[in-house]
This record gives structure tokens, C-alpha cells and sequence, in this order.
């Protein structure tokens, strides 16, 4: 197959999915954003003006100079340090979208000079945007963490783009059932839609069982920064109450580099000492499940959300997840049963869960086999990825026929 994808080139997940089909395809990738080369891919970038460098991108391939040659990075940095991103933000969603404009351009004369037996958005705001302009190839999405949930619904530029863009397309994956049925909300006409937990399935191989729980010591993972969607306030306030009454307990934060220096100001600010707590930045994938076979527990305070990636391969790794109370997550998580779920944005309730988590050893085995079980039966990589190979295959002779 001749497939094109475009997506965000420095994601970790984007590259991963990427690096899949090169071995087997020939296989173009559309940057919204400079990128590093990956083995066996065509790789182009896309112009784009509003870029505000890899301060919130998740991706650990690149180096820390590398970070921080974008002038409009060491902006958002500064933003952050001051407060001041949470004012930004929504203004920047907005003016990104101009982008659109010339991507669109860009993408139609290298596809027309690829000719793709078929084209892939790995994400809605600016990807699909940009697939909707372009003529080459039948035409699939996919929705990713707030795309929907979020975007659409707090920014009207987004939601006008989007009603633009989904009925241009001619299928639609997604990683919740939630947002399947949000797509025909936000105007996709098709008869597509395919669910894909992780949009790509998590590596069995390197996520696996680590440590029996039993033998853990009471280590708090969180790996999702500063979000307006995002509140790791009622997570610092419930640890550092729990940390009174459990001295051993110890904070693990992964972060972007940007949000390194807010994020130990606001350890001083709910009095958590430097020997309880560590911010470290995004680690290679390796290092991350390292980490996840020795945390006992995951968690992650966000209002709104698709499926984390983070989520699943800590429950690969046999680390209970204490997650966010909403409706994608509760595809996952039984609280009580595999997990715990809370109000997130309740301190007592997370502190109850914390504190619940902790003491109860046998809880804690139970979550242990339950989820390594839902991991290799719903979404192991070894399995989805033939079973996309498959979709796209459909797509491609469906498109043919018609």
C-alpha cells in the first residue's frame, strides 16, 4: 500500500504508529511540525507559522537543545513560569488553526505527487482540518484526547472547522466509543467508524508485569503536566495530606521541561519536601515502563479525556490506575474492581482513594492480574495493528468500488 499520513512528527505516537507501516508500505508523513527523519518514511514538513516549539509535546527523541531553539517555546516557558498560559492558551488555539490556510496547499501538491492509495489524519485540530482541503486518496481520522471533548466544544472556530472537515472524510476511528458517537454530533455523514483503543494498541513486549504489587513501595506516578482540562492541584494537595500520614510515600511527575519550574513551585506552595516528590521530563518509552513496574499506583485528575495512553500501559505494568470519574475513562476502569475513580476535582475524594489504595495489599493484586488480563485481550499491539492493516485494506477496495 502507498499510505500518507499527517500528523504531528514529534509525537511519540504518531511516530510509533508511523514506524509501523514503514516496514511493510511505502509510506509519506505530512508534519504540522519540524521533526526528526524516521527510518524507511518520506517525510515532509508542513509550513506553519503559529508553533509554540515542543513545549507541551509529548516525544522524549529529541535533545534538550534541540527543545529550546524555538523562540516562540522560550515564550511559552516564560508564560508558564508567571501563570500566565492558562490566559494564553485559549488565544492560541484560535490563531493556530491559520495554519490550516497554507498546510492545506502544501499537502495537495505533495500528495498529488505521491498519489496515496489512501490518507490518514492522526488527529483533528489542525490534521483533519488539513485532509479535509486535499484530493488524493480516500480519507480517514482519527479522534485523539480532547479533540472533541474539549476543542470542539470551548472553541467555535474548532467546532466550525470540524463540522467543515468530518464530512469530507470517508472514516473515522477513535480510541472511545464516546467519541464514535461524538463524530456524528460534529457532522460526520459517513458509515465508518471504527474503534481502535490507543488508536494503535500498547506493547505488551515492553510493557509488562513488573514488580508483584505486594513487594511495591508506595511510589505516586503522574505523567500529564498543566492542562486547562487538567487539575494536578487536587492530586499535590490530597499527596501532601496522605504524606502526613505515610512518610515513605514519594511523587513521581513527568512533565515537559517547560512546566519543570511551576511545577516545583507549587511543591513548595503544599508544603511537599524535595526528598517526597521528582520532576523528571518525558522518558523514552524503556525508562517509562521501568517506572510503571515499580509505581503502585497511577494518577490522573482530568476533566475531560479520551482513553491515555499513559493509563493503559501503566495497567500493562500491573500499577493501579486512580483516574478521573468520567465517561471515557469508565470504558476502563470499574471503580473498586480493576481501579478507582474520583471527582476530579475533589481533594478529600482522591485523598479517600489514595489512602484506600495504600492500605489494601489484596485490592491491589486483584488490579494487578485483572488489568494486565483487559490489556492483552482489548488493545495489545501485536493484535490491533494487523486489524488496521485490515481496515485500511477495506477503505482502499471500498474506495475502489465507488
Amino acid at each position: 500500500m502507498k499510505l500518507a499520513f499527517i500528523a504531528d512528527g514529534r509525537a511519540e505516537h504518531a511516530r510509533r504508529w508511523v514506524r509501523c507501516f514503514a516496514k511493510t508500505d511505502d509510506v509519506v508523513l505530512l508534519s504540522t511540525y519540524p521533526c526528526d527523519p524516521i527510518d524507511d518514511v518520506r517525510l515532509h514538513i508542513l509550513p506553519g507559522v503559529f508553533r509554540p516549539g515542543d513545549s507541551f509535546v509529548k516525544s522524549s527523541e529529541q535533545s534538550s537543545q534541540d527543545k529550546q531553539k524555538s523562540m516562540l517555546g522560550r515564550l511559552v516557558k516564560v508564560m508558564i513560569k508567571y501563570g500566565v498560559d492558562s490566559l494564553i492558551r485559549p488565544i492560541w488555539q484560535r490563531v493556530s488553526c491559520v495554519d490550516v490556510i497554507w498546510q492545506r496547499r502544501s499537502a495537495n501538491r505533495l500528495l498529488r505527487e505521491f498519489n496515496p492509495d489512501l490518507v490518514h489524519a492522526l488527529r483533528i485540530p489542525n490534521e483533519t482540518f488539513v485532509l479535509a482541503g486535499v484530493s488524493n486518496g480516500p480519507k480517514i481520522a482519527s479522534v485523539w484526547g480532547q479533540d472533541f471533548i474539549y476543542n470542539c466544544r470551548h472553541y467555535v472556530l474548532h467546532r466550525w472547522l470540524t463540522r467543515r472537515a468530518l464530512p469530507r472524510l470517508n472514516a473515522i476511528t477513535a480510541d472511545c466509543r464516546r467519541d464514535l458517537n461524538l463524530s456524528l454530533e460534529f457532522g460526520y455523514q459517513g458509515e465508518i467508524l471504527e474503534y481502535f483503543p490507543t488508536n494503535g494498541g500498547v506493547d505488551t513486549l515492553t510493557f509488562s508485569a513488573g514488580t508483584k504489587q505486594s513487594l511495591r513501595k508506595p511510589l505516586v506516578v503522574y505523567a500529564r503536566g498543566f492542562g486547562p482540562y487538567l487539575r494536578p492541584d487536587v492530586l499535590f494537595e490530597a499527596f501532601a495530606r496522605q504524606l502526613s500520614k505515610c512518610p515513605d510515600l514519594f511523587l513521581k511527575i513527568i512533565a515537559p521541561e517547560s512546566q519543570h519550574e511551576f511545577m516545583n513551585q507549587r511543591m513548595k506552595h503544599f508544603k511537599i519536601p524535595p526528598e517526597s516528590h521528582v520532576v523528571l521530563p518525558f522518558l523514552s518509552q524503556a525508562d517509562w515502563a521501568s517506572l510503571l513496574q515499580e509505581a503502585m499506583t497511577f494518577v490522573s485528575p482530568s476533566l475531560s479525556d479520551g482513553t491515555p495512553n499513559g493509563m493503559l500501559e501503566a495497567m500493562a505494568c500491573g500499577t493501579v490506575p486512580i483516574v478521573g470519574n468520567i465517561e471515557s475513562i469508565r470504558e476502563w476502569v470499574e471503580d473498586g474492581k480493576n481501579g478507582l475513580t474520583f471527582d476530579p476535582e475533589s481533594v478529600d475524594e482522591l485523598e479517600v482513594k489514595l489512602s484506600e489504595c495504600l492500605s489494601n495489599h489484596g485490592f491491589r493484586e486483584r488490579c494487578e492480574s485483572l488489568n494486565r488480563e483487559i490489556i492483552l485481550n482489548r488493545c495489545a499491539r501485536k493484535t490491533m495493528m494487523p486489524k488496521i492493516r485490515t481496515f485500511y485494506q477495506s477503505i482502499i477496495c471500498k474506495s475502489a468500488k465507488d
